[in-house]
């Protein structure tokens, strides 16, 4: 019976506590972890374009137009830069 009373007085307390501090408790709530001090904040990560050259090629067929259209831009960049800067030195492409 007296386990009873204390976890009603323990149930009671935690209530008090939460109705005098609900203030403080919604705005715990409403931090997600995306959000401005949340664990995750700024942590979305924008993959690289060249990303897209390692893809298997299974994973490619999936997305023909996509890919075929991506590559005649590289290849009209390709044409651009040499256009712009001339061919690279053969000499210089080494590491």
């Amino acid at each position: 019976m007296q386990d009873i009373y204390i976890l009603q007085s323990f149930q009671n307390l935690v209530i008090n506590i939460f109705l005098k501090n609900q203030k403080l408790f919604l705005i715990k709530l409403f931090l997600v972890a995306s959000s401005p001090g949340g664990c995750a904040f700024e942590r979305e990560v924008t993959p690289p374009d060249w990303v897209l050259d390692y893809w298997h090629p299974l994973e490619k067929a999936q997305y023909p137009e996509y890919f075929a259209r991506r590559e005649q831009r590289k290849k009209e960049y390709v044409q651009w830069w040499e256009k712009q800067y001339g061919k690279p030195n053969p000499a210089d492409l080494h590491h």
